[in-house]
Parts: C-alpha cells; structure tokens; sequence
C-alpha cells in the first residue's frame, strides 16, 4: 500500500516553513501511475507556497513491486539515484522510453547531474517514530527484502 505523511518543511529559497505531502511507501502495484512520477521526477517534489520555487525532498522511504521478487526495497537518503537506475535496468521505464527516446536523454542526463533536477529541501524535523523500518523488513520473507539498490 502505498503511504503519504505530512512533514515540516523549510524553503531553501526564502527559508519559508510550511508542510507538505511526501511519500513514505510507493507501491506500484497497487498506485502504478507513481512509476510515471518517479520516472518524470517528481516524486517527493514540493512547491514552497510562499516563492512557488520547486525543490525535491530528499526522504528515506520504501519502493514496493509485488509481481517483482526482488521488488521490495529501502531507499535511503541520498540513494533516489540509485532507484531510478535500479528501474532503469529493470526495464520499469522501457515503455515511457520508447515513447519519447529524445526526451528520455535529456532528463537522463540532467537526472545524473542533481536528483530531479531540483535543489534539495531541508526537512524541518523528521519523525520516524511512527514507522520501525527494522521491524517492517524483517516481517517479510528474506528473500524478498532488499536494503541496497
């Protein structure tokens, strides 16, 4: 199931404080169209109210595939990455190539220079209280987790 948490935020234009909508579960499975999202990179994407400059979140949050064996997967901070090339290899975003190939370049090439071509945003406090990432990967059968991309 795929998981939207509300967190403080902090414009790193005009140092705004406002909150937002970020996600801490992406299940494909069952919200497909976040591959779209993530593929256009916009996931965790926020528009600051106050100077509507955008900037990514960086977040640690959990990417889950349940036709895919080894489509369950902790993404750290710092690794969204990693993801996208993890489902670039895959073949996640095969038919969004095939589409527009051109397209595909560029936002590829820009991709590897900063994650989504956004500045980051600074999270004003993070609660991860509410959710025991310990405890949730080991609920689910071995073969299945997977901490690194």
């Amino acid at each position: 199931m795929t998981k939207i948490d509300k967190y403080p935020l902090i414009c790193n234009y005009c140092d705004a404080h406002f909150e937002d909508y970020l996600y801490s579960t992406v299940n494909i499975t069952f919200s497909p169209e976040l591959l779209r999202t993530i593929y256009k990179g916009k996931l965790n994407v926020v528009e600051c109210p106050q100077c509507h400059r955008k900037s990514y979140v960086d977040l640690q949050f959990l990417f889950h595939d349940q036709n895919d064996k080894d489509g369950l997967i902790l993404v750290k901070l710092g690794e969204i990455r990693e993801l996208y090339f993890y489902l670039l290899k895959k073949g996640y975003f095969d038919k969004f190539i095939k589409d527009k190939p051109r397209l595909f370049l560029l936002k590829f090439l820009r991709f590897t220079l900063k994650p989504f071509g956004y500045p980051k945003c600074k999270l004003e406090r993070i609660k991860f209280e509410d959710i025991d990432w310990k405890k949730l990967l080991e609920s689910i059968p071995k073969n299945k987790a997977k901490e690194k991309v």
